[in-house]
């Protein structure tokens, strides 16, 4: 078995230096796979090598190997590992603060309006009757107090000054244990609730409903440049054949389209 480098595979099949039926990878590909947080609307496939890709890799890696042929380099024996400065070892070095983060779906909606009010709650490992930090996109914005079973639930509203798009809400404070303690979640901020990217097109007829539009088309397939996952070359221009009747008088000559 050897190792073979496949950087150059996929030259002159990238995203972007090619039309689509020539690229070798996925462009962002619809789906429920991943996404931010709880909102899931992209597939595992975006950006992973399509069947071009794949037989690109395989032609490298025979071209390589001689058609799987060749046998593993003989290691270099007269290589000596780095040296680790001794102050490195025991890195993180004690004393320093450090935080519990904790993701909790549950945290708050998948989608927060700007200046409309939303529940958040949580019972992750939180102190009875303490008091921790509720924020948005780094923004402090209240605080609440848990229960006597260490339950927090609070209705808050994103202020406007808030960024529209993805962010994250967090409740800080400290743990059952006293420690540090941070549980947060990935959220959506929306501008309005016709319009979540804020772009002055509503939802109901905007193509990239979280991010706001460009306004272009390059490729002339009915899909924003914004949220077009391959932008190819446009189509060629039709040529429409146009009938004339010519019309000479004296020195001039007149054309009339015919019907």
């Amino acid at each position: 078995m050897r190792y073979v480098d496949v950087s150059d595979a996929f030259a002159g099949h990238k995203l972007c230096e090619t039309t689509a039926d020539q690229v070798a990878v996925n462009g962002l590909t619809a789906g429920t796979d991943t996404g931010a947080g709880p909102l899931k609307f992209i597939g595992k496939e975006s950006y992973h090598p399509n069947a071009l890709g794949h037989e690109l890799l395989a032609q490298t890696i025979r071209l390589k190997t001689n058609n799987l042929t060749q046998l593993m380099p003989v290691g270099d024996t007269s290589l000596q590992a780095p040296v680790i400065p001794a102050d490195q070892y025991n890195l993180p070095k004690t004393g320093r603060a450090i935080s519990n983060l904790v993701f909790d779906d549950g945290l708050a909606p998948d989608t927060l309006v700007r200046g409309q009010d939303f529940t958040i709650q949580s019972e992750t490992a939180l102190k009875a009757n303490s008091a921790y930090k509720i924020s948005i996109g780094g923004t402090q914005i209240a605080t609440a107090n848990t229960n006597a079973q260490g339950a927090l639930t609070a209705t808050i509203q994103p202020p406007v000054s808030v960024d529209t798009g993805f962010q994250t809400v967090h409740i800080t404070g400290v743990n059952q244990l006293g420690q540090p303690l941070d549980i947060t979640k990935t959220v959506y901020v929306a501008a309005s609730s016709d319009d979540y990217d804020g772009d002055g097109v509503t939802d109901a007829a905007d193509s990239c409903r979280f991010v706001p539009n460009s306004g272009q088309d390059v490729d002339k397939d009915g899909i924003d440049d914004a949220c077009d996952a391959v932008i190819d070359s446009p189509p060629p221009l039709k040529l429409t054949h146009l009938q004339v009747s010519v019309t000479m008088t004296g020195n001039s000559i007149t054309l009339t389209k015919v019907p």
